[in-house]
Protein backbone atom coordinates (compact mmCIF):
# COMPACT_ATOMS: atom_id res chain seq x y z
CA UNK A 1 0.00 0.00 0.00
CA UNK A 2 1.33 3.43 -0.99
CA UNK A 3 0.28 7.25 -0.38
CA UNK A 4 -1.83 7.22 -3.22
CA UNK A 5 -4.32 4.28 -1.60
CA UNK A 6 -4.59 6.19 1.53
CA UNK A 7 -5.93 8.80 -0.48
CA UNK A 8 -8.63 7.14 -2.80
CA UNK A 9 -9.65 4.11 -0.20
CA UNK A 10 -9.18 5.24 3.58
CA UNK A 11 -9.76 9.30 2.52
CA UNK A 12 -6.34 10.63 3.88
CA UNK A 13 -5.67 13.60 1.59
CA UNK A 14 -3.53 15.57 3.95
CA UNK A 15 -0.68 12.27 4.76
CA UNK A 16 1.63 10.41 3.29
CA UNK A 17 2.10 6.72 3.66
CA UNK A 18 5.50 6.07 6.69
CA UNK A 19 5.18 2.54 7.07
CA UNK A 20 2.99 -0.46 6.74
CA UNK A 21 3.02 -3.14 9.27
CA UNK A 22 1.10 -6.64 10.03
CA UNK A 23 0.08 -7.60 13.95
CA UNK A 24 -2.06 -10.14 13.66
CA UNK A 25 -5.34 -10.05 12.22
CA UNK A 26 -4.68 -5.82 12.22
CA UNK A 27 -3.07 -3.84 9.49
CA UNK A 28 -1.10 -0.55 10.79
CA UNK A 29 -0.55 2.24 8.71
CA UNK A 30 2.03 4.76 10.19
CA UNK A 31 1.04 8.08 8.41
CA UNK A 32 2.38 11.38 8.66
CA UNK A 33 0.49 14.89 7.82
CA UNK A 34 2.57 16.45 4.60
CA UNK A 35 4.74 19.59 5.60
CA UNK A 36 3.04 21.50 3.01
CA UNK A 37 -0.50 20.59 4.50
CA UNK A 38 0.22 21.77 8.26
CA UNK A 39 -1.84 25.00 8.92
CA UNK A 40 -3.31 26.70 12.56
CA UNK A 41 -6.76 24.72 13.34
CA UNK A 42 -8.24 28.26 13.68
CA UNK A 43 -7.12 30.82 11.52
CA UNK A 44 -5.74 28.26 8.94
CA UNK A 45 -2.72 29.90 8.30
CA UNK A 46 0.37 28.24 6.69
CA UNK A 47 2.70 30.24 9.72
CA UNK A 48 3.38 28.08 11.87
CA UNK A 49 6.11 26.25 14.20
CA UNK A 50 6.25 22.91 14.87
CA UNK A 51 6.32 22.13 18.57
CA UNK A 52 6.45 18.59 19.29
CA UNK A 53 3.69 15.68 18.30
CA UNK A 54 1.24 13.38 20.04
CA UNK A 55 1.06 9.88 18.98
CA UNK A 56 -2.65 9.24 17.76
CA UNK A 57 -4.83 6.20 16.48
CA UNK A 58 -7.77 5.77 14.88
CA UNK A 59 -9.83 2.47 13.55
CA UNK A 60 -10.42 2.44 9.72
CA UNK A 61 -12.64 0.52 7.54
CA UNK A 62 -11.46 -3.32 7.22
CA UNK A 63 -9.36 -3.94 4.17
CA UNK A 64 -10.35 -7.84 3.26
CA UNK A 65 -10.70 -9.56 6.31
CA UNK A 66 -8.09 -7.31 8.36
CA UNK A 67 -8.17 -4.76 10.68
CA UNK A 68 -7.11 -1.72 9.40
CA UNK A 69 -5.50 1.12 12.38
CA UNK A 70 -4.16 4.33 11.24
CA UNK A 71 -1.40 5.44 13.42
CA UNK A 72 -0.24 9.52 12.72
CA UNK A 73 2.13 11.70 15.08
CA UNK A 74 -0.25 14.69 15.72
CA UNK A 75 1.98 17.60 15.28
CA UNK A 76 1.33 20.35 17.89
CA UNK A 77 1.61 24.08 16.31
CA UNK A 78 2.53 27.17 17.32
CA UNK A 79 0.36 30.14 15.65
CA UNK A 80 2.41 33.06 14.78
CA UNK A 81 -0.74 35.23 14.15
CA UNK A 82 -2.88 33.74 16.78
CA UNK A 83 -0.08 33.53 19.45
CA UNK A 84 -0.82 29.70 20.91
CA UNK A 85 -0.16 26.46 20.39
CA UNK A 86 -2.87 24.07 18.91
CA UNK A 87 -3.17 20.51 17.59
CA UNK A 88 -3.28 20.18 13.78
CA UNK A 89 -6.63 20.03 12.04
CA UNK A 90 -7.36 16.34 10.73
CA UNK A 91 -10.06 16.20 7.79
CA UNK A 92 -10.09 12.35 7.92
CA UNK A 93 -11.85 11.94 11.15
CA UNK A 94 -14.06 14.47 13.44
CA UNK A 95 -12.93 16.00 16.96
CA UNK A 96 -13.09 13.19 19.75
CA UNK A 97 -13.45 10.34 16.97
CA UNK A 98 -11.37 7.57 17.62
CA UNK A 99 -12.48 6.27 14.07
CA UNK A 100 -11.97 8.03 10.47
CA UNK A 101 -14.70 9.24 8.37
CA UNK A 102 -14.79 6.70 5.81
CA UNK A 103 -15.58 4.28 8.54
CA UNK A 104 -18.04 6.14 9.72
CA UNK A 105 -19.32 5.86 5.72
CA UNK A 106 -19.37 2.52 5.67
CA UNK A 107 -21.03 1.79 9.06
CA UNK A 108 -24.07 3.92 7.56
CA UNK A 109 -23.85 2.23 4.18
CA UNK A 110 -24.33 -1.05 6.38
CA UNK A 111 -27.28 -0.16 8.13
CA UNK A 112 -29.36 -0.37 4.97
CA UNK A 113 -28.93 -4.09 5.55
CA UNK A 114 -27.91 -4.77 9.00
CA UNK A 115 -28.75 -4.35 12.46
CA UNK A 116 -26.43 -2.38 14.90
CA UNK A 117 -25.06 -5.80 16.46
CA UNK A 118 -24.30 -7.26 13.32
CA UNK A 119 -22.15 -4.46 12.43
CA UNK A 120 -20.63 -3.94 15.91
CA UNK A 121 -19.17 -7.28 15.22
CA UNK A 122 -18.08 -7.27 11.49
CA UNK A 123 -16.10 -4.01 12.04
CA UNK A 124 -15.11 -4.98 15.62
CA UNK A 125 -16.99 -1.50 17.08
CA UNK A 126 -18.13 -0.70 20.31
CA UNK A 127 -21.98 -1.35 19.69
CA UNK A 128 -22.35 2.46 21.05
CA UNK A 129 -20.29 4.02 18.22
CA UNK A 130 -22.29 1.98 15.50
CA UNK A 131 -25.52 3.78 17.27
CA UNK A 132 -23.86 7.33 18.02
CA UNK A 133 -22.63 7.17 14.50
CA UNK A 134 -26.05 6.23 13.14
CA UNK A 135 -27.64 8.56 15.24
CA UNK A 136 -25.61 11.27 14.63
CA UNK A 137 -26.44 11.04 10.85
CA UNK A 138 -30.16 10.77 11.46
CA UNK A 139 -30.21 13.80 13.52
CA UNK A 140 -28.60 15.71 11.22
CA UNK A 141 -31.13 14.97 8.35
CA UNK A 142 -34.46 14.32 10.25
CA UNK A 143 -34.24 16.32 13.38
CA UNK A 144 -36.73 18.81 11.92
CA UNK A 145 -38.70 17.56 8.58
CA UNK A 146 -38.69 20.62 6.19
CA UNK A 147 -42.84 21.99 6.79
CA UNK A 148 -42.31 24.10 3.57
CA UNK A 149 -45.88 23.24 1.61
CA UNK A 150 -47.40 21.06 4.04
CA UNK A 151 -51.04 21.37 3.36
CA UNK A 152 -53.03 17.94 4.43
CA UNK A 153 -51.79 15.87 7.29
CA UNK A 154 -52.99 12.72 9.30
CA UNK A 155 -52.21 12.55 12.98
CA UNK A 156 -52.61 8.99 14.82
CA UNK A 157 -51.63 7.11 17.77
CA UNK A 158 -49.26 3.99 18.08
CA UNK A 159 -47.94 1.67 21.23
CA UNK A 160 -44.68 1.18 21.91
CA UNK A 161 -45.03 -1.10 23.98
CA UNK A 162 -47.03 -2.99 26.05
CA UNK A 163 -48.61 -1.38 29.26
CA UNK A 164 -50.49 1.57 27.40
CA UNK A 165 -47.39 3.20 26.55
CA UNK A 166 -48.27 5.10 23.47
CA UNK A 167 -46.55 8.34 20.78
CA UNK A 168 -47.98 10.26 18.54
CA UNK A 169 -47.34 10.57 14.60
CA UNK A 170 -47.68 13.12 12.24
CA UNK A 171 -47.88 12.45 8.61
CA UNK A 172 -47.60 14.42 5.57
CA UNK A 173 -50.16 12.78 3.12
CA UNK A 174 -48.88 14.54 -0.31
CA UNK A 175 -45.08 13.57 0.26
CA UNK A 176 -45.70 10.78 2.42
CA UNK A 177 -42.98 11.83 5.00
CA UNK A 178 -42.99 11.49 8.96
CA UNK A 179 -43.01 15.18 10.16
CA UNK A 180 -43.22 14.77 14.00
CA UNK A 181 -43.18 12.36 16.69
CA UNK A 182 -44.24 12.84 19.97
CA UNK A 183 -44.24 11.03 22.96
CA UNK A 184 -47.65 10.04 24.69
CA UNK A 185 -51.19 10.12 23.40
CA UNK A 186 -52.71 13.54 24.29
CA UNK A 187 -52.58 17.00 23.16
CA UNK A 188 -49.10 17.87 24.85
CA UNK A 189 -47.68 15.50 22.83
CA UNK A 190 -48.38 17.69 19.35
CA UNK A 191 -47.02 20.97 20.81
CA UNK A 192 -43.72 21.10 19.91
CA UNK A 193 -45.51 19.98 16.27
CA UNK A 194 -47.70 22.92 16.47
CA UNK A 195 -44.90 25.87 17.51
CA UNK A 196 -43.12 24.87 14.44
CA UNK A 197 -45.57 25.20 12.03
CA UNK A 198 -46.78 28.70 13.72
CA UNK A 199 -42.60 29.49 13.38
CA UNK A 200 -42.74 28.50 9.82
CA UNK A 201 -46.16 30.36 9.18
CA UNK A 202 -47.56 27.27 7.29
CA UNK A 203 -51.49 27.06 6.86
CA UNK A 204 -52.47 23.38 7.21
CA UNK A 205 -55.85 22.74 4.88
CA UNK A 206 -56.87 19.93 5.96
CA UNK A 207 -56.36 16.93 8.66
CA UNK A 208 -57.41 13.51 9.34
CA UNK A 209 -57.66 11.78 12.64
CA UNK A 210 -59.75 9.46 14.67
CA UNK A 211 -62.56 10.77 17.20
CA UNK A 212 -59.99 11.36 19.58
CA UNK A 213 -61.01 14.29 22.21
CA UNK A 214 -57.33 15.01 22.94
CA UNK A 215 -56.76 15.36 19.04
CA UNK A 216 -59.50 17.15 18.03
CA UNK A 217 -58.87 20.19 20.64
CA UNK A 218 -55.19 20.45 19.85
CA UNK A 219 -56.56 20.89 16.17
CA UNK A 220 -58.91 23.80 16.75
CA UNK A 221 -56.71 25.53 18.78
CA UNK A 222 -53.39 25.74 17.03
CA UNK A 223 -55.40 24.91 13.28
CA UNK A 224 -59.05 26.69 13.43
CA UNK A 225 -59.48 27.27 9.64
CA UNK A 226 -58.34 23.56 8.96
CA UNK A 227 -60.78 21.28 8.00
CA UNK A 228 -61.19 18.10 10.25
CA UNK A 229 -61.96 14.44 8.48
CA UNK A 230 -62.72 11.73 10.62
CA UNK A 231 -61.21 8.79 9.23
CA UNK A 232 -63.69 6.11 7.75
CA UNK A 233 -61.34 3.22 9.09
CA UNK A 234 -61.64 4.47 12.84
CA UNK A 235 -65.73 4.91 12.42
CA UNK A 236 -66.14 1.03 10.90
CA UNK A 237 -63.86 -0.28 13.67
CA UNK A 238 -65.66 1.32 16.64
CA UNK A 239 -69.00 -0.01 14.54
CA UNK A 240 -67.51 -3.64 14.55
CA UNK A 241 -66.67 -3.53 18.27
CA UNK A 242 -70.00 -2.41 19.08
CA UNK A 243 -71.03 -5.73 17.09
CA UNK A 244 -68.65 -7.66 18.71
CA UNK A 245 -69.97 -6.46 22.36
CA UNK A 246 -73.64 -7.30 21.04
CA UNK A 247 -72.67 -10.59 19.97
CA UNK A 248 -70.66 -11.68 23.45
CA UNK A 249 -73.74 -10.22 25.54
CA UNK A 250 -75.89 -12.10 23.58
CA UNK A 251 -73.88 -15.14 24.10
CA UNK A 252 -73.65 -14.78 27.93
CA UNK A 253 -77.08 -14.38 27.99
CA UNK A 254 -78.41 -17.02 25.66
CA UNK A 255 -79.77 -20.50 27.19
CA UNK A 256 -80.83 -22.49 24.09
CA UNK A 257 -77.68 -24.32 23.60
CA UNK A 258 -78.19 -24.73 19.92
CA UNK A 259 -77.97 -20.87 19.13
CA UNK A 260 -75.31 -20.51 22.00
CA UNK A 261 -73.22 -22.82 19.32
CA UNK A 262 -74.13 -20.94 16.73
CA UNK A 263 -72.94 -17.60 17.74
CA UNK A 264 -69.65 -19.24 19.05
CA UNK A 265 -66.74 -18.36 16.38
CA UNK A 266 -68.92 -16.19 14.69
CA UNK A 267 -67.39 -12.75 15.49
CA UNK A 268 -65.18 -12.88 12.48
CA UNK A 269 -68.06 -13.92 10.20
CA UNK A 270 -69.95 -10.84 11.08
CA UNK A 271 -66.97 -8.44 10.62
CA UNK A 272 -66.13 -9.66 7.25
CA UNK A 273 -66.69 -8.27 4.61
CA UNK A 274 -69.61 -10.18 2.43
CA UNK A 275 -67.24 -10.61 -0.43
CA UNK A 276 -64.67 -11.98 1.49
CA UNK A 277 -66.76 -14.41 3.13
CA UNK A 278 -65.04 -18.61 1.89
CA UNK A 279 -67.63 -20.26 -0.21
CA UNK A 280 -65.87 -23.72 -0.32
CA UNK A 281 -66.04 -23.72 3.72
CA UNK A 282 -69.59 -22.76 3.91
CA UNK A 283 -68.59 -19.14 5.85
CA UNK A 284 -71.80 -17.43 3.70
CA UNK A 285 -74.55 -20.27 5.12
CA UNK A 286 -73.19 -20.11 8.52
CA UNK A 287 -73.49 -16.43 8.41
CA UNK A 288 -76.93 -16.74 7.15
CA UNK A 289 -77.77 -19.39 9.96
CA UNK A 290 -76.51 -17.09 12.72
CA UNK A 291 -78.54 -14.18 11.35
CA UNK A 292 -81.53 -16.25 10.91
CA UNK A 293 -81.99 -17.52 14.78
CA UNK A 294 -80.81 -14.13 16.46
CA UNK A 295 -83.22 -10.56 15.34
CA UNK A 296 -80.67 -8.38 17.17
CA UNK A 297 -77.56 -9.35 15.09
CA UNK A 298 -79.60 -9.46 12.18
CA UNK A 299 -80.08 -5.46 12.45
CA UNK A 300 -76.81 -5.01 13.18
CA UNK A 301 -74.83 -6.79 10.75
CA UNK A 302 -77.47 -5.21 8.18
CA UNK A 303 -76.94 -1.57 9.64
CA UNK A 304 -72.87 -2.36 10.15
CA UNK A 305 -73.06 -3.23 6.04
CA UNK A 306 -75.48 0.31 4.71
CA UNK A 307 -73.06 2.26 7.37
CA UNK A 308 -69.68 1.55 4.52
CA UNK A 309 -71.93 2.46 1.62
CA UNK A 310 -71.41 6.14 3.46
CA UNK A 311 -68.05 6.43 1.58
CA UNK A 312 -69.95 5.50 -1.77
CA UNK A 313 -71.90 7.65 -2.38
CA UNK A 314 -72.49 10.31 -5.56
CA UNK A 315 -71.87 13.92 -3.38
CA UNK A 316 -71.77 15.63 0.01
CA UNK A 317 -75.78 15.78 0.21
CA UNK A 318 -76.32 12.18 -0.82
CA UNK A 319 -74.01 11.23 2.34
CA UNK A 320 -75.80 13.29 4.68
CA UNK A 321 -79.01 11.74 3.63
CA UNK A 322 -77.71 8.02 4.45
CA UNK A 323 -76.17 9.04 7.45
CA UNK A 324 -79.51 10.72 9.01
CA UNK A 325 -81.29 7.73 7.65
CA UNK A 326 -78.70 5.41 9.64
CA UNK A 327 -79.61 7.19 12.68
CA UNK A 328 -82.74 6.85 12.61
CA UNK A 329 -82.97 2.83 11.81
CA UNK A 330 -80.50 2.50 14.57
CA UNK A 331 -82.41 4.21 17.33
CA UNK A 332 -85.40 2.24 15.88
CA UNK A 333 -83.88 -0.75 17.08
CA UNK A 334 -83.66 -0.46 20.62
CA UNK A 335 -80.10 -1.54 21.09
CA UNK A 336 -78.25 0.01 23.73
CA UNK A 337 -75.15 -0.86 22.27
CA UNK A 338 -75.65 0.92 18.79
CA UNK A 339 -77.89 3.75 20.73
CA UNK A 340 -74.23 4.68 22.00
CA UNK A 341 -73.10 4.53 18.46
CA UNK A 342 -75.70 7.23 17.21
CA UNK A 343 -74.51 9.66 19.88
CA UNK A 344 -70.91 9.16 18.58
CA UNK A 345 -71.63 9.57 14.65
CA UNK A 346 -74.28 12.09 15.69
CA UNK A 347 -71.76 14.09 17.78
CA UNK A 348 -68.79 13.80 15.02
CA UNK A 349 -71.30 13.97 11.72
CA UNK A 350 -69.70 17.30 10.41
CA UNK A 351 -66.00 15.56 10.66
CA UNK A 352 -67.57 12.35 8.89
CA UNK A 353 -68.82 13.94 6.32
CA UNK A 354 -65.83 16.86 5.67
CA UNK A 355 -64.58 13.38 3.81
CA UNK A 356 -66.60 14.54 0.89
CA UNK A 357 -64.45 18.12 0.95
CA UNK A 358 -61.07 16.79 1.58
CA UNK A 359 -60.48 12.78 0.07
CA UNK A 360 -58.26 12.22 2.99
CA UNK A 361 -57.71 9.32 5.30
CA UNK A 362 -54.96 8.30 8.42
CA UNK A 363 -54.94 5.15 5.98
CA UNK A 364 -51.42 6.04 4.74
CA UNK A 365 -50.11 6.28 8.54
CA UNK A 366 -51.62 3.09 9.58
CA UNK A 367 -49.08 2.09 6.76
CA UNK A 368 -46.46 3.72 8.32
CA UNK A 369 -47.65 2.00 11.87
CA UNK A 370 -47.18 -1.49 10.55
CA UNK A 371 -43.90 -0.82 9.24
CA UNK A 372 -42.86 1.03 12.86
CA UNK A 373 -44.29 -2.39 14.42
CA UNK A 374 -41.37 -4.48 12.22
CA UNK A 375 -38.76 -1.73 13.31
CA UNK A 376 -39.61 -3.02 16.69
CA UNK A 377 -39.94 -6.09 16.01
CA UNK A 378 -36.66 -6.33 14.08
CA UNK A 379 -34.66 -4.58 16.80
CA UNK A 380 -36.13 -6.19 19.98
CA UNK A 381 -37.26 -2.75 20.97
CA UNK A 382 -35.27 0.51 21.76
CA UNK A 383 -34.24 1.61 24.71
CA UNK A 384 -33.16 4.95 23.17
CA UNK A 385 -36.56 6.45 22.43
CA UNK A 386 -34.95 9.66 20.90
CA UNK A 387 -33.00 7.48 18.11
CA UNK A 388 -36.51 5.50 17.80
CA UNK A 389 -38.08 8.62 17.10
CA UNK A 390 -35.05 9.66 14.50
CA UNK A 391 -35.61 5.99 12.69
CA UNK A 392 -39.65 7.01 12.44
CA UNK A 393 -38.84 9.72 11.17
CA UNK A 394 -36.43 8.13 8.15
CA UNK A 395 -38.74 5.42 7.52
CA UNK A 396 -39.57 6.92 4.02
CA UNK A 397 -35.84 6.20 3.20
CA UNK A 398 -35.65 2.73 1.92
CA UNK A 399 -31.97 2.44 3.61
CA UNK A 400 -33.80 2.97 6.84
CA UNK A 401 -37.02 1.08 6.92
CA UNK A 402 -35.73 -2.56 7.80
CA UNK A 403 -33.07 -2.22 10.30
CA UNK A 404 -32.81 -1.84 14.02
Amino acid sequence: MNTSSIYHCLGLQDQQLLSTSYVGDTIQLKVKTKKDKLRCSRCKRMHVICCGVVERSFKGPMIGKKKCVIIIDVQRLYCKKCKIVRQEHLRFAKEQKSYIRSLEKMVLLLSSHMTIQSISRLLDLNWNIVKDIIKSHLKSKYHSPGLKGVKHIAIDEFAVRKGHVYMTCVYDLDKGVVLHVGKGKGSESLVPFWKRIKINKVQIESVAIDMSAAYILSVKTNAPKATMVFDHFHIIKKLNETISKIRRDLYNKEKDKVIKKSLKGSRWLLLKNPENLNLQKGEDSRLEKVLETNTTLFYAYYLKEELRELWNQDNIRDASKLLKQWIEEANETEIPQLKKMVELLTKHKTGILNWYKCNISTGPLEGINNKIKTLKRQAYGYRDLDFFMLKIKAMHQDIYAKCG
